[in-house]
């Protein structure tokens, strides 16, 4: 089957990379974009999901005062929404009244959200509800396990749902993104909405996709902080092929996701892009050209929506770039000119490890050091500095053997 966008539709994927406590940084890359877009004349331009602060944020999110900070930012994008409709991720914090109580641990209520604007104002959706703001949508599946912990931060469209004795459904309605004299309705997702497979209520999974489909939506947009595991893409296609299964008709399917490292306190995350267009058969059909690199995907009347198969590659390559792709892309965390000591025994750790940044880095920032002591048998020492010259990096050979004795004196003369 050989199908085609709409004529007078053009959409536009913003894969960004997202630096986590940085918002004016990531709001100017996402002002670039939108300028890129205009010039293109795209109708609607999606960004990922917490693309202006940061989605690994930890404990930030318990600080009322810089969440609010981040909602500042939204004026900038509201005022860059003129000709042009903008949907993207950031933190909505709810203020008292219209019914709405504190969160679960008494702080304020906040939502992981989607924000929809064009043209300076906020974008209706086809049923408004009186509950959730016009032009903002909480995301309704909060991850909570690995290093997700969305439920110690925001409070879920099912808890909405739950407080105002209404169903799930009554609060999700898509919204309405004008394109000439026409109105195009599209559904808006966060990120594990799309595997909802495994969230159950009355023994069915929670599918948003088909009730935004039900209630009239002929596009859904995923807006994503998905970070990379093995085979992700695979794993990514697979979800969007069920959600096909259980809603037909299916529509086409928008997925963008970010790029870059976060680091939530306990755990660097790197996340891969792998933002991709779905048809109506759920098969992938336009993909991102630069995977781990920043991109924008333009789908206009001359973007093809014949299905493709992906290339799966070679599972090794896809972690070497997995791995080399997330150091070069840590320098929001180690700085913009890191450097690095690589103390090398002569064994493989040592050695990958010091391979691995000469390759994300270059020889220049990588020093190797051997500290032997009697235990080091002149094969290691000789394999570290043969893994060093070949490498091409400085070397330095700085004995401990005085050091432990010394030290082990000391100790013993204690024990005593």
């Amino acid at each position: 089957m050989h199908l085609r966008m709409d004529d007078n539709f053009t959409m536009a994927l913003g894969q960004m990379e997202v630096v986590p406590g940085r918002p004016q940084l990531n709001l100017d890359k996402m002002l670039e974009m939108i300028q890129k877009a205009k010039q293109k004349s795209v109708d609607l331009i999606c960004f990922p999901e917490m693309c202006i602060g940061g989605y690994l944020l930890g404990d930030k999110f318990l600080e009322d005062s810089y969440c609010e900070e981040l909602m500042r930012y939204n004026n900038d994008i509201l005022e860059a929404s003129s000709n042009i409709a903008i949907a993207y991720g950031n933190i909505y914090v709810v203020k008292p009244g219209n019914g709405h109580h504190p969160n679960k641990d008494g702080r304020s209520r906040k939502y992981n959200a989607v924000y929809v604007m064009q043209d300076g104002k906020y974008v209706e959706r086809i049923e408004e509800n009186g509950i959730l703001p016009v032009g903002v949508q909480p995301k309704t599946l909060l991850p909570n396990y690995r290093f997700f912990d969305d439920e110690r931060y925001f409070f879920s469209l099912p808890d909405v749902a739950t407080d105002f004795g209404m169903e799930i459904s009554d609060l999700l309605s898509p919204f309405l993104i004008s394109v000439g004299d026409q109105k195009i309705p599209v559904g808006m997702e966060l990120c594990e909405d799309l595997w909802c497979y495994d969230y159950r209520a009355n023994g069915e999974p929670i599918n948003i996709t088909k009730i935004l489909i039900e209630s009239g939506a002929e596009k859904i947009v995923n807006l994503s902080a998905s970070p990379w595991t093995f085979m992700k893409n695979n794993a990514r296609d697979r979800r969007v092929k069920y959600l096909q299964q259980q809603s037909v008709p299916f529509v086409p399917y928008y997925y963008v996701n970010c790029v870059g490292v976060q680091n939530n306190g306990k755990n660097i995350v790197t996340f891969d892009g792998g933002s991709t267009v779905y048809n109506q058969n759920g098969d992938p059909c336009i993909l991102s050209k630069k995977g781990w690199k920043e991109e924008l995907i333009i789908i206009d009347n001359k973007a093809s929506f014949t299905s493709k198969t992906r290339d799966i590659g070679n599972t090794i390559r896809e972690k070497y770039l997995a791995i080399t792709n997330g150091l070069k892309n840590s320098t929001n965390i180690l700085g913009d000119d890191p450097r690095f000591v690589i103390g090398l025994s002569g064994g493989i750790d040592s050695a990958l490890v010091a391979a691995l940044l000469v390759l994300a880095f270059g020889k220049e920032k990588v020093i190797g050091v051997n500290m032997p002591s009697r235990y080091n048998s002149a094969k290691t020492k000789n394999s570290a500095k043969t893994l060093a010259h070949n490498l091409a990096i400085d070397y330095l050979v700085l004995p401990i053997e005085a050091m432990v004795k010394d030290n082990t004196a000391i100790l013993e003369q204690d024990v005593q």
